[in-house]
């Protein structure tokens, strides 16, 4: 059986999502909250990067979730 077959019907994966506001930021993974800190707290944005690292997410995945990249807030 081919793989596509196999996988015909599953759900798409979760995405990440970084949302700002009040000077909080929230990054989900599909419903989950995956990391919250304040939006100067830098440290705690470094642990939420390591975090997804060790998740298995590759960089160009997380870099706009975790706010390190100007361009966009959203993966």
């Amino acid at each position: 059986m081919a793989i596509a077959e196999e996988l015909a019907g599953m759900p798409e994966p979760w995405r990440l999502e970084r949302v700002e506001g009040g000077g909080q930021v929230f990054v989900y993974r599909g419903p989950h909250l995956f990391a919250h800190y304040d939006a100067d707290d830098l440290g705690m944005r470094n642990l939420a990067i390591v975090g997804l690292t060790n998740a298995g997410f590759p960089a160009v995945r997380w870099r706009p979730a975790s706010g390190s990249h100007p361009s966009t807030s959203r993966c």
